[in-house]
């Protein structure tokens, strides 16, 4: 955190990374989720 790290949980880190909501790959990452 001293650094300027943010921590957040790996569900958060995997839907940033994917940006857009309407794409196959989230639909994929968010079905792995739930």
């Amino acid at each position: 955190r001293k650094a300027g790290a943010v921590i957040t949980v790996t569900e958060t880190a995997l839907f940033e990374l994917l940006v857009r909501a309407g794409t196959a790959e989230f639909k994929q990452i968010s079905a792995l989720v739930k």
